[in-house]
C-alpha cells in the first residue's frame, strides 16, 4: 500500500493480521508513533514505513525475530535505536536514515550475522562505532554521514572483502584508516570527508581494482598522490588535506579532480591533460609552478578549471577558444598567478561566466569584448594592462602615431604581399590537381573527426531541465555506457549541477534526412513526453539531429526487471523478487499499458509487450491465482482469446485463499 496518498495514524485493527508476512505503508502521508503491536507479529519479514510523518519513539520489546528487512527512513522517529535490534539473526536491511534518532549504536548490530546494507545518517548519533563491526556481517553498504559520531574506524570494516559504499562524511571520527580499507578490493565509494581523520593516507587505496570515487577533503591526511591513479577511478577530492608532491601523470577515467589548499608542486602533467576526460580541475592554493601549459585547453569536456594561488609564470596559451567547449557556464580562474603577456583574444569564444585573471602580471589592451560590467572584476591588480575607454579606471592605450614613416612600411609591406602571391600563384598552379586532392582527403577526415557543432541538434523537453545540449553530448562516453541493442546505445549520466541522474538512449537514424519522418518522429515523442503515470517512466526530453535522436529518460536507480528476477550479485542485499512482489508487478503493468490504451487521448497502442511475455518473465507459469491480473490484462488491451487458457488455469489451480 505504498504510494497510495495514505493520511492518518496506523489503524490497530491490523493487528489483527497474525500471519502477515510484508507489511508495505511506505510513501504516504501517515503521522503518530509506530503501534507496539508491530514489533509483535511473529510472522513479519519485511517492514516498510519510509517517507511518512511517523514521530515517537520505537517502544516495546522487538519480538517479530523473522524480520529480515526493516526501512524507517525520512520519519521523525527519535530516542535511541532498540537494543533488540541486535537479537534480529535474520536481518539483511537497516534503514533508519534521516530521523531524530539519538543515543549509542548497539553493539549488538554489529554481530548480525546477514546484516548486508545499514543506513543511519541525518540522524544525531554520537559515540564510537562497535568495534566488531564488519567482523561478523558480510556488509556491503554502511552509510552514517551527518552524525556526531567520534573514535576510529574499527579495524574488520571490510573483514568479509564484501564492502561496497562507506559513508562516513560529517561526523568527528578521527586517527588513521585501519587495514581492512586499503587492502578492501571489493570497495568502490569512500566518502570520508568533513572529519577528523589524520595521518600518512595509504597508498594501496590509489590503485583498488573496484574504486571508483574518492571523497576526504576537510581532514588532516598527508602523503604523496600515485603517479597513475587507479583505472576505474573517476572522482578524486582531497581539498583541505596536507597532500604533496606531484600530479599524478596518468588517469584513465579521471572526469573530477579537486584538490585545493594543499601542498602539491611541480607542473601540471601533460599526459594527464591529454588522456584524462577531466570536466573539473581545481588546483587552486597550492604550489605548482612553471608555464601554463598550452595543452590544457585541449581537454574538449573541460568545464571548470580553478588554478588561482599558484606560482604559474610566462604567457596564456593563445590556443584556448580552439579546443575548450563552448559554455556560458564555463569558469576560468587563473588569478593570484606570475602570468605575463597580453590576453588572448581567443578568449571571449568562451563567452566564459567569469574569467578570474586578476592579480598577475598581464600586460597590454583589454580585449573590447571584455569591457563590459559582467568582467569589471575579471582584470584588477594587473598594472600593464591598459584599455580603451577608462574600463574599471584603467589607463588609456597609448594609439601608434600615423605619419610618413608608417605609410613608408606600409606600402613595402604590400610590395612584399604581392611578390609573396605571385609566387604561390606558380606553385598552386604547378601541383594544383595533387594539392586538390589531399585538400579534399583532409576536409574529409576533418568532417568525420570533428564532432557536428551543438547548434546542430535540437532540444525538446517535457519537464523542468538542469541540463543543456552540451552536457548531454559531453556524457556520450564509452565510461557512461549501461547498454546497448539494435537501434542504438544506453547511457547513464550524472549531472554536474545536482545529484540527479539520467539516462540516455541515442538512436542512430543514418545521414539521410527525410522530413517527413522528422515530423512523425517529433510528433511521437511530444506525445510520450507529456504522459504522467505512476507506472511509466518518465521522458524528460528529446535532442535530435540530422544524423541521430537522443531520447532523455528519468534513470532507474535498481536497475531492469531482468536482473532483479535472474541475475542479482552475489554479494547484494536484496534477494530474487518474492511471489507477492512479482504479482504487484505484474498488475502496475498492466495498469500502465491500460492506461496507454484506454485513458490517453489519443490512445497509444504499446507493440511489443504482451500478456504471454509479462506471465513468462515473471515465472509466474500456473502458480497465481488471481482472476484480477488476467481482467486487468484484459483491460491493457490483450484479446479475450489470448488470455482465456491462463483463466482456465488460474481457476483450476487457485488456493482456497
Amino acid at each position: 500500500m505504498s504510494n497510495m496518498n495514505i493520511i492518518g495514524e496506523i489503524p490497530d485493527t491490523m493487528s489483527q493480521l497474525s500471519q502477515l508476512r510484508l507489511l508495505d505503508l511506505s510513501s504516504n502521508r501517515l503521522n503518530g508513533t509506530i503501534p507496539i503491536w508491530v514489533w509483535r507479529l511473529r510472522n513479519l519479514e519485511m517492514l516498510y514505513l519510509n517517507d511518512n510523518s511517523l514521530c515517537g519513539q520505537i517502544t516495546g520489546p522487538i519480538e517479530a525475530m523473522n524480520l529480515t528487512k526493516i526501512s524507517i527512513a525520512k520519519n521523525q522517529i527519535k530516542g535511541q535505536i532498540p537494543k533488540d535490534f541486535g537479537k534480529l539473526k535474520k536481518l539483511t536491511l537497516l534503514l533508519l536514515h534521516d530521523n531524530h534518532l539519538s543515543g549509542l549504536i548497539p553493539k549488538g548490530i554489529a554481530l548480525l550475522p546477514m546484516l548486508r546494507v545499514m543506513k543511519l545518517s541525518q540522524n544525531f548519533l554520537y559515540g564510537g562505532l562497535p568495534h566488531k563491526m564488519g567482523k561478523h556481517s558480510m556488509l556491503f553498504k554502511i552509510e552514517m554521514s551527518s552524525n556526531n559520531l567520534s573514535g576510529k574506524l574499527p579495524e574488520g570494516l571490510c573483514s568479509f572483502q564484501t564492502l561496497r559504499y562507506i559513508d562516513f562524511s560529517h561526523n568527528s571520527l578521527s586517527g588513521e584508516l585501519p587495514e581492512s580499507i586499503f587492502n578492501c578490493s571489493s570497495l568502490r565509494s569512500i566518502f570520508l570527508y568533513n572529519n577528523q581523520f589524520g595521518g600518512s593516507f595509504p597508498a594501496g587505496v590509489w590503485s583498488l581494482p573496484e574504486l571508483t570515487k574518492i571523497i576526504i577533503k576537510e581532514n588532516g591526511f598527508s602523503g604523496l598522490l600515485p603517479s597513475k591513479i587507479g583505472s576505474n577511478i573517476t572522482t578524486i577530492n582531497i581539498s583541505n588535506n596536507r597532500f604533496s608532491g606531484s600530479l599524478p601523470m596518468s588517469a584513465d577515467k579521471l572526469n573530477t579532480l579537486i584538490a585545493e589548499n594543499n601542498f602539491i608542486s611541480g607542473e601540471i602533467p601533460t599526459n594527464l591533460i591529454l588522456h584524462a576526460p577531466l570536466q573539473v580541475l581545481h588546483l587552486a592554493e597550492n604550489m605548482l609552478s612553471r608555464s601554463l601549459p598550452s595543452m590544457i585547453w585541449h581537454m574538449h569536456c573541460l568545464m571548470d578549471l580553478d588554478l588561482r594561488k599558484n606560482n604559474f609564470s610566462g604567457e596564456i596559451p593563445d590556443t584556448i577558444g580552439d579546443f575548450m567547449p563552448i559554455n556560458e557556464n564555463n569558469t576560468i580562474d587563473l588569478s593570484e598567478n606570475n602570468l605575463s603577456g597580453p590576453i588572448p583574444l581567443s578568449l571571449i569564444q568562451l563567452r566564459p561566466t567569469f574569467p578570474n585573471l586578476s592579480s598577475n602580471q598581464l600586460t597590454g589592451q583589454i580585449p573590447s569584448s571584455f569591457e563590459i560590467k559582467r568582467y569589471e572584476r575579471s582584470f584588477l591588480s594587473n598594472p600593464g594592462l591598459c584599455s580603451s575607454d577608462h574600463f574599471v579606471n584603467l589607463p588609456m592605450c597609448i594609439r601608434q602615431p600615423q605619419g610618413p614613416e608608417p605609410e613608408k612600411q606600409h606600402k613595402h609591406l604590400r610590395r612584399l604581399i604581392i611578390i609573396f602571391l605571385v609566387l604561390g600563384s606558380i606553385i598552386i598552379i604547378i601541383t594544383g590537381i595533387f594539392c586538390f586532392s589531399k585538400v579534399n582527403a583532409f576536409l574529409t577526415r576533418q568532417k568525420q573527426d570533428n564532432p557536428a557543432p551543438f547548434a546542430r541538434w535540437k532540444l525538446t523537453t517535457f519537464h523542468p531541465t538542469n541540463y543543456s545540449v552540451q552536457d548531454i553530448l559531453c556524457g556520450l562516453t564509452n565510461n557512461n555506457l549501461v547498454g546497448s541493442g539494435g537501434s542504438g546505445k544506453v547511457y547513464k549520466m550524472c549531472l554536474r549541477n545536482s545529484n540527479c541522474k539520467i539516462a540516455v538512449k541515442k538512436i542512430c537514424i543514418g545521414l539521410r534526412k527525410d522530413t517527413m519522418l522528422e515530423k512523425q518522429f517529433q510528433a511521437e515523442i511530444e506525445t510520450l513526453g507529456y504522459i504522467l503515470h505512476a507506472n511509466i517512466v518518465k521522458l524528460l526530453g528529446c535532442i535530435s539531429s540530422s544524423e541521430s535522436k537522443l531520447l532523455i529518460y528519468e534513470y532507474m536507480d535498481h536497475g531492469s526487471l531482468y536482473d532483479w528476477l535472474h541475475q542479482r550479485d552475489v554479494t547484494s542485499t536484496t534477494e530474487l523478487l518474492n511471489w507477492p512482489i512479482r504479482m504487484s508487478i505484474a498488475i502496475d503493468t498492466a495498469r500502465g499499458l491500460s492506461y496507454m490504451h484506454h485513458d490517453c487521448s489519443p490512445p497509444i497502442a504499446h507493440r511489443d509487450v504482451k500478456s504471454s511475455n509479462i506471465l513468462l518473465d515473471l515465472e509466474f507459469k500456473a502458480a497465481i491465482a488471481d482472476f484480477g491480473l488476467a481482467r486487468a490484462l484484459v483491460k491493457a488491451g490483450e484479446p479475450e482469446e489470448a488470455v482465456e487458457p491462463s483463466l482456465k488455469r488460474l481457476s483450476i489451480q487457485a488456493s482456497p485463499a
